[in-house]
């Protein structure tokens, strides 16, 4: 009789940790990962703007009216989505400040995400992402030339944007 109870407890504890597992992860579409990588590229711009201002010690005239950068005139030079490892084809930028925005959903409990560009050289240029959370963020870039990145993923779903401003 105790062999049936403890058989039945363990299946009913089995049950509960593989659906607790399970609704760890959300599914996302790539339509909710375009919207998001959108809202993160605008947002951190916005941010890292209102930060940069912040720290000058220039007065409130000296300040300028406008942003430096017009950002509804940026030019998406590549986009990738996907889940994994992954090195990028090489790209060419030809203006500085360029931007990485990007996003990464967690599929597992113990996913990782992230980015690192690298000249053609194989120089290392930033470390542009690295988290075990769900996030998104948007890094500028202050060298021009030919790059790739190197992309690792486990348990991430992820879409990046390399973004240059005319």
């Amino acid at each position: 009789m105790k062999a049936k109870w403890r058989f039945f407890l363990f299946g009913v504890f089995a049950i509960l940790l593989i659906t607790s597992i399970a609704s760890c992860g959300e599914s996302y579409t790539q339509e909710d990962l375009d919207s998001t990588l959108e809202e993160a590229f605008f947002e951190g711009y916005e941010e890292g703007y209102a930060d940069a201002l912040a720290q000058t010690e220039i007065t409130e005239e000296e300040k300028p009216k406008e942003k430096p950068v017009e950002t509804t005139d940026r030019q998406i030079v590549k986009e990738w989505t996907g889940e994994g490892i992954k090195t990028t084809e090489p790209f060419v930028i030809s203006k500085q400040p360029w931007a990485i925005s990007w996003v990464c959903n967690m599929t597992e409990s113990y996913g990782y995400f992230s980015i690192t560009a690298y000249t053609t050289e194989n120089k290392m240029v930033s470390l542009v992402a690295n988290t075990t959370q769900s996030a998104s963020d948007v890094s500028y870039i202050y060298e021009t030339g030919t790059f790739y990145l190197d992309i690792g993923g486990y348990g991430a779903v992820w879409a990046i944007q390399i973004v240059q401003f005319p």
